[in-house]
């Protein structure tokens, strides 16, 4: 039999089968833990969490009932922007309420609508994992480096906060992840259709948000450097009559955009920010450089670095990662400087309200992606403190994540309102935050946070009811919120049914038989690495 013979002795066609079989299942098992892990955990009533995520179901619920875009106009134009047609829209892109509608139509048919519309974040962000797997792998990452990388990114970054947060980040990182990996797929095998998938999903992204369309910079760039390691002018040539490939995928979903844009705010070119911005007499991109870098990477409201520091350790890699995979390291060093600087003029830079950067979410695979280069090559011959050092960092920043998760996030910013800090109008209708908000210790919702988990632990509460519309008005409307576990299964430790807790059982059960398998897996040899096996496929 082939699995009886050595490595070298089988035949390329059979260890090509292996390892494919192999990532398969890793993909299948990776999938189900974090899926699991991130379904556990969330609130079960996101479209609630804050008032735009009422808007969204608005949309979703026009959409299935009417097959119309516009919400009900007691919305105003606070949280909703005036059309063309003098109704009301939701300013944002409708690729998220198109995509909620499955949800919402089989969680209205089983009789709970705001459940399954919380699984959204977490089966995106879980699927994106996996999408990471396939990224470090192709990268050409041994697959253990690969699985440990992509559970690093799911319970050690912000995609675990954002798998229960209300916003849209978890599908535009799934679609923006997807181009750069089929981007990726088609330097290393030169296939025209990885190129028509990756525009596809390129596509898809603008349509949750319009700024994923600048990722078709780094994308670019990766493929030139890619298609001319030696200045062959063949090789450019080549990669230059490929393009429309990637145009023809992106171009129904930038159509489908810009007529919705037409359709509801009178030009192709109009988007509900520009409109939104217009209606409050605001300029976007007015905030000044500087300070909204030092906001997004190192302040204690809101830094990069301060709420996942393993960052850190992805950016001491940097060096070794460019020299080792240089298309794609120059690639990701253009799409941070291009982000950041978009991100650090946006007036709401913060994004709250929310936990941590959440506009960065979806460069996160690439700043850590540099680690695989010292988990596959330097940690056998590394020091003890480096060791020590990675490891602690990622021990933090998976307790800053857990920590995330466990408390309502309303909590900090309803004790901020109390406190005077934060004007409610001002809040809400300008995004003209004071700097105390962000740039204070003593506002930081890191620090509050662990005092929130002693409240909660040593006092459990009792919900006051359930998460739906009414109760959320309620939260709103309450000037002091007390901490309580913000888990769909718990309700005070006494009034959870029976049922659920057998099936939070039954979903750990899950976690643990597929994190034993993946460990059986991550054990066994890998025959080739994904960059090898995709080559030789191509060849």
């Amino acid at each position: 039999m082939v699995e009886s013979l050595p490595i070298a002795a089988r035949p390329s066609q059979q260890i090509a089968e292996i390892y494919r079989l192999m990532v398969r299942k890793l993909s299948i098992h990776l999938f189900l833990i974090v899926s699991t892990v991130y379904v556990l955990t969330t609130s079960g009533a996101v479209p609630y969490v804050t008032l735009d995520g009422m808007v969204r179901l608005e949309v979703v619920q026009k959409i299935v009932s009417e097959f119309r875009l516009d919400v009900p106009s007691r919305f105003g134009a606070g949280f909703a922007v005036r059309g063309a047609d003098g109704r009301y829209y939701d300013p944002h892109e409708p690729g998220y309420a198109v995509c909620s509608v499955p949800f919402f139509v089989i969680g209205r048919w089983l009789g709970d609508p705001k459940f399954f519309l919380s699984l959204i974040g977490p089966i995106a962000l879980s699927l994106a994992c996996v999408v990471y797997l396939r990224l470090c792998l192709l990268t050409g990452y041994c697959v253990k480096t690969a699985a440990i990388l992509s559970l690093l990114l799911a319970f050690c970054t912000q995609f675990w906060p954002e798998s229960k947060s209300p916003f849209d980040h978890g599908l535009e990182t799934l679609f923006s992840l997807s181009s750069v990996y089929w981007a990726y797929r088609y330097c290393c095998g030169r296939r025209p259709r990885d190129l028509m998938f990756s525009g596809a999903f390129l596509g898809l992204a603008t349509t949750i948000k319009v700024v994923a369309l600048l990722m078709s910079a780094p994308i670019g760039l990766m493929l030139i450097i890619s298609s001319s390691p030696k200045g062959s002018e063949r090789s450019l040539k080549s990669t230059a009559c490929d393009l429309p490939w990637f145009a023809l995928g992106a171009a129904p979903f930038l159509l489908i955009d810009l007529w919705t844009n037409f359709a509801r705010f009178g030009s192709p070119f109009s988007t509900g920010y520009s409109k939104w911005a217009e209606y409050h007499q605001v300029s976007l991109f007015s905030f000044p450089l500087w300070k909204g870098l030092l906001g997004l990477l190192v302040s204690p409201g809101k830094g990069l670095l301060v709420y996942c520091p393993l960052v850190l350790a992805g950016l001491l890699c940097f060096r070794d990662f460019f020299r080792w995979r240089k298309e794609l390291a120059i690639a990701v060093a253009c799409a941070i400087v291009l982000y950041l600087s978009l991100f650090g003029t946006y007036i709401a830079w913060h994004g709250d309200f929310a936990w941590g950067p959440r506009y960065l979410t979806f460069l996160l695979p690439y700043l850590i992606l540099p680690l695989g280069v010292w988990m596959d090559a330097l940690v056998a011959n590394s020091r003890r403190n480096q060791r020590v050092l990675f490891w602690g960092l990622a021990a933090s920043s998976f307790a800053i994540q857990w920590s995330a998760v466990s408390i309502d996030m309303n909590v900090h910013f309803l004790r901020l309102q109390t406190a005077g800090i934060l004007s409610r109008d001002v809040t809400w209708r300008t995004y003209a935050l004071p700097d105390s908000l962000n740039f204070d210790p003593a506002n930081s919702p890191l620090i509050w946070r662990f005092f929130e988990l002693r409240d909660a632990f040593v006092q459990p509460k009792i919900f006051s009811g359930p998460k739906d519309e009414q109760r959320w008005k309620q939260v709103f409307t309450t000037p002091q919120r007390e901490p309580e576990l913000d888990f769909w299964w718990y309700e005070g430790m006494t009034d959870t049914p029976h049922s659920q807790w057998l099936l939070v059982l039954a979903f750990m059960g899950a976690i643990t038989l597929s994190s034993v398998e993946l460990s059986v897996l991550l054990r066994t040899e890998s025959p080739v690495s994904g960059r090898n096996e995709h080559e030789d496929n191509a060849g």
